[in-house]
């Protein structure tokens, strides 16, 4: 589990702002104009962060729940192979997020 800032997390038109403080400034004054709608949408996607964490952790849990005691078996047709990648890939980014290597 990460330590970071609990959400939510909100933007405003250039900044992500937790509670009263700013976590992070997207819009940089001195960029063209046609960047304020990237900078919003980074600041959105900032903001969303807290949320998409923690949907990226059930749906990583109830993948592991759901393929449990399950294998591969071309034979007849079943093959969870492409989950098990899901599932490794979601905990390699998770891992990363939550601050480990």
């Amino acid at each position: 589990m990460s330590t970071h800032t609990p959400g939510p997390w909100v933007a405003d038109d250039s900044n992500v702002l937790v509670g009263r403080h700013v976590l992070a400034i997207v819009n940089d004054p001195d960029q063209p104009s046609h960047l304020t709608e990237v900078s919003k949408a980074n600041a959105n996607l900032i903001a969303a962060a807290p949320e998409l964490l923690e949907a990226a952790r059930t749906l990583r849990d109830e993948l592991r729940l759901l393929t449990e005691g399950e294998k591969c078996d071309h034979s007849v047709g079943i093959c969870w192979c492409a989950t098990f990648r899901a599932l490794e890939a979601g905990d390699a980014i998770l891992a990363r997020a939550e601050g480990h290597p």
